[in-house]
């Protein structure tokens, strides 16, 4: 797809946060035209600073990575590191000199060892990690299982550990910005366990960590960033949720842009529960249906397109954007600012998946 540095800048203007979406993981053509994307908003407009739907922690070997030799082993989470086209998209801004963290809560949400690992060099976090060693998993949903297995009092004492340990940093470990960060998404992972835990899913503490983490990347002097996220998380309003571009727009208003990015056609990644499955969920390829009407798809047509939705804002205009093989039911044009739809597309081999590393 051809999307120049000319009109990708008039759609942008002076924004200094441009996020990336994409309709599911570990589809190739997403991966190839983030990049192409990425080089436009380096190279020629000035952005310094990418930041990605994956672990911080666990994204700091990229972040000491030059882009030269193998890639970091284990550098990210959902498996994103084993995408060829990731690795050259990563290693390609590295060797730009493009500052490069992770977004997310560490772990694959299911557990604080990655971050522990890193606060444990500069402080005693054992009392932390007798705790949260019971509950953490390669997988999610085991993890949540085995929290909601813990005693009460001993879900308390980690949420009061952590916040004393917050203290610590505070008075101790000023200049430890990294650590200090790591830390912060530690109680705010602890928070979503316990608020999963109580049954309060609407309470969506993933993606106001997300937040801060681009918050905190900014306040390291990078006036441009790029924010790489499914379409979930970037998009400017979510039906009964605040997700990442939420607090990104109400803090930013029209200085921050999300660029979704769907598929008029193809194949695509989607997950199913599997209850035999390590992870109890498993990826599986499913052919994508002709868009429904109505659709931002149907509406842009088979054609590569990059349109921007926000004249349609207060008219008529797409009420549905594809999510995996389903469809998420919004205004297009208040979630996004630009949709950028390609033809077809087609999973890596990443996207088929029930389990293990």
């Amino acid at each position: 797809m051809n999307i120049s540095s000319a009109r990708l800048g008039d759609l942008i203007g002076d924004a200094p946060v441009v996020a990336l979406g994409e309709s599911a993981h570990h589809v190739r053509e997403y991966h190839l035209v983030r990049h192409q994307l990425l080089h436009h908003l380096v190279d020629e407009l000035g952005f310094t600073a990418l930041v990605l739907e994956s672990g911080f922690s666990e994204g700091l070997a990229v972040t000491a990575w030059d882009g030269e030799g193998a890639f970091p082993d284990g550098a990210l989470t959902y498996r994103f590191g084993r995408n060829a086209e990731m690795r050259d998209m990563l290693a390609w801004a590295r060797r730009r000199g493009v500052a490069y963290y992770g977004l997310d809560l560490p772990g694959d949400l299911a557990s604080m060892t990655p971050a522990l690992d890193h606060l444990a060099t500069i402080h005693d976090i054992d009392a932390v990690r007798r705790t949260a060693d019971k509950f953490a998993s390669a997988y999610t949903m085991p993890a949540l299982a085995a929290y909601r297995a813990l005693p009460q009092p001993e879900r308390d004492a980690l949420t009061v550990r952590l916040a004393e340990l917050s203290a610590r940093f505070a008075v101790e470990h000023r200049g430890a910005a990294e650590a200090r960060h790591e830390l912060r998404l530690l109680v705010l992972l602890d928070q979503m366990l316990r608020a999963q835990a109580a049954g309060d899913f609407a309470l969506n503490v993933r993606d106001a960590a997300m937040a801060e983490t681009v918050d905190w990347v900014r306040a390291q002097g990078h006036e441009r960033v790029v924010v790489a996220a499914a379409n979930t998380h970037i998009q400017r309003v979510f039906p009964g949720l605040r997700v990442l571009g939420s607090h990104l727009a109400e803090q930013l208003g029209d200085d921050y842009v999300a660029i979704g990015l769907t598929a008029y056609g193809g194949a695509t990644p989607t997950r199913r529960p599997a209850p035999d499955a390590p992870a109890g969920a498993e990826t599986v390829t499913v052919p994508l249906d002709p868009p429904v009407p109505g659709s931002v798809e149907d509406f842009l047509g088979p054609r590569p397109a990059i349109a921007d939705l926000r004249p349609l804002r207060g008219r008529p205009g797409p009420d549905r954007i594809r999510l995996l093989d389903s469809y998420l039911e919004v205004p297009v044009a208040d979630a996004f600012d630009v949709v950028v739809s390609i033809p077809e597309i087609t999973p890596t081999a990443e996207g088929v998946w029930r389990g293990g590393r």
